[in-house]
């Protein structure tokens, strides 16, 4: 099926629910969880705060649309980080938060951001301002699964620091197969689970 047969995706960021017509897809986190790969016991309301605001706050930077002077000072340093590994890296986002599906394995998902490094490459990062998280690389694998060529990516976990520093996790191309393969695994155990009613 060709791009433009595609069906379309539409996605309700009220109830995060993603749909293709009637039907539903899970998404990629509804699915980690499901699964029991995430571990929740570390959540926060301050935490989940901060990584919406930082998030937010990066989305009006990458638009040229930040008004610093309402800036929350507790995001400056993540901003600043930010715009550190888009200077490192040259990294420039070709989709911000553009929601996307695997129709082969039923779910949805939307990457903080999808784009280029200076040296062309593709490159899908995802951004951080807790703890860094193993699942990330699971996490990361289902996104570029649902683009073309999701062999040539690397993914990165990019962990924005309130000090304006930042961390790297990189996954490179060659990473693709074997976290595929266990993000497949994961989808299995999502529908399992649910089958018989855990």
């Amino acid at each position: 099926m060709s791009a433009q047969q595609r069906p379309a995706l539409s996605f309700d960021r009220e109830t995060h629910v993603y749909s293709l017509g009637d039907r539903v897809l899970p998404s990629v986190t509804e699915i980690l969880r499901g699964a029991g790969i995430v571990d929740d016991r570390w959540w926060t309301a301050a935490g989940a705060w901060r990584g919406s605001a930082v998030h937010l706050a990066c989305w009006y930077d990458d638009q040229n649309d930040l008004d610093e002077s309402q800036l929350d000072p507790a995001l400056r340093g993540y901003v600043d980080a930010y715009r550190k590994f888009k200077s490192d890296t040259s990294f420039t986002p070709t989709d911000i938060e553009t929601p996307l599906y695997n129709d082969l394995l039923g779910y949805a998902g939307t990457p903080d951001r999808i784009g280029k490094l200076q040296d062309k490459r593709l490159c899908l990062p995802d951004l951080k301002s807790g703890a860094s998280s193993k699942v990330t690389r699971y996490q990361t694998v289902a996104y570029v699964a649902c683009l073309p060529s999701p062999r040539k990516y690397v993914r990165m976990e990019v962990r924005l620091q309130p000090n304006g520093k930042y961390f790297l996790q990189v996954y490179e191309p060659k990473d693709f197969e074997g976290d595929f393969r266990k993000w497949q695994s994961i989808v299995d155990v999502f529908h399992l689970r649910r089958e018989i009613g855990l």
